[in-house]
């Protein structure tokens, strides 16, 4: 009798193990949902968006990294000059210490998988732009204020049409860049 009793047990804590691991996954997947419907409506990622640029040349940075975005969705596949290009502008909008272009490069490359033939519209291309900038100057965001923004980048990729891959790719290269812990 004991022995049944034990089987039952460890089966029933076994399907709860199962169970539980697909309810955090089917959670994730609710909240990516939840995310995507904001980018759709034009709703702000909880974090917020940073301030519009103060200065002219702040604004001027954030408009040629905002362009380059455009010109990738545009492209059939990304050159080698888009992609050197990007990783500039996203160098420039690095406002204190300047990440290495290395690891720029990486996140330029995640880009320019993710976007050529996509069709973000013109204010989802400015969200996911601001979204950059807000993460490549970030460090004083507090993490919950960081993960908020790393899903909105995420949400709107997928709105434009990327596939989850390519978006969790990009937002694991910005984490790469930023120094965050990648999941």
């Amino acid at each position: 009798m004991k022995k049944k009793a034990i089987l039952l047990a460890a089966s029933g804590l076994m399907l709860t193990g199962v169970f539980g691991q697909n309810m955090g996954i089917a959670i994730r997947r609710a909240k990516e949902l939840s995310n995507q419907n904001n980018v759709r409506q034009g709703i702000a990622p909880a974090a917020g968006f940073p301030a519009a640029p103060q200065s002219t040349a702040a604004a001027q940075t954030l408009a040629r990294l905002r362009a380059d975005l455009t010109n990738l969705q545009s492209a059939a596949s990304a050159t080698a000059e888009q992609k050197q290009q990007l990783s500039r502008d996203l160098a420039a909008c690095a406002l204190g210490t300047k990440p290495e272009a290395s690891v720029l490069g990486k996140l330029a490359e995640a880009l320019a998988a993710a976007l050529p033939g996509k069709s973000l519209a013109p204010a989802e291309t400015l969200r996911l732009a601001q979204d950059l900038v807000a993460l490549l100057n970030g460090s004083s965001l507090a993490s919950s204020q960081k993960q908020s923004l790393f899903d909105d980048l995420q949400a709107t990729l997928q709105v434009g049409g990327s596939s989850r891959k390519e978006a969790v790719g990009v937002g694991n290269a910005v984490k790469t860049v930023t120094g965050d812990p990648v999941r």
